[in-house]
C-alpha cells in the first residue's frame, strides 16, 4: 500500500524493470529498445488522500490498480509443484488484502 494526497502524481511502471518498483525509473526505455516493445509509465492522480494498492505483478485489468490477479498467476505457477495448502494460503492473504483495500483505512 501507498498512501497519496488528493492530487498527486505517481507513475507506474509498466514494464517490471523499474528499481523503483511499483514505480517508473525510466528503465522501460533500455526494454523498449532492446526488445522493440512499447512500454510506458501509467499515470495515477490521486482523487483524495488514501491508501493504494498498486500492482506489483503488472498483470493487473485495472492498471496500475492491484485487482488480484497475482493470486492467479501465483496459483497456476505453484499448484503444480508445490502443495495445495500454499495455493490456499496465497489465496487468504490476497483476499485479506482486498478486504483490507476496500474497507481499511
Amino acid at each position: 500500500f501507498v498512501n497519496v494526497k488528493k492530487g498527486e502524481t505517481k507513475y507506474w511502471c509498466s514494464c517490471g524493470h523499474s528499481s523503483t518498483q511499483p514505480f517508473c525509473d525510466g528503465s522501460h526505455k533500455k526494454v523498449n529498445e532492446q526488445t522493440g516493445t512499447s512500454f510506458a509509465p501509467v499515470k495515477y492522480t490521486a482523487p483524495e488522500d488514501k491508501r493504494v494498492m498498486f500492482c506489483a505483478c503488472k498483470q493487473t485489468s485495472t492498471p496500475p490498480i492491484c485487482d488480484g490477479t497475482h493470486v492467479i498467476v501465483m496459483a497456476k505457477k505453484t499448484s503444480a509443484a508445490a502443495p495445495k495448502i500454499l495455493v490456499v494460503m496465497a489465496v487468504l492473504v490476497a483476499v485479506g488484502a482486498v478486504v483490507y483495500r476496500l474497507w481499511g483505512q
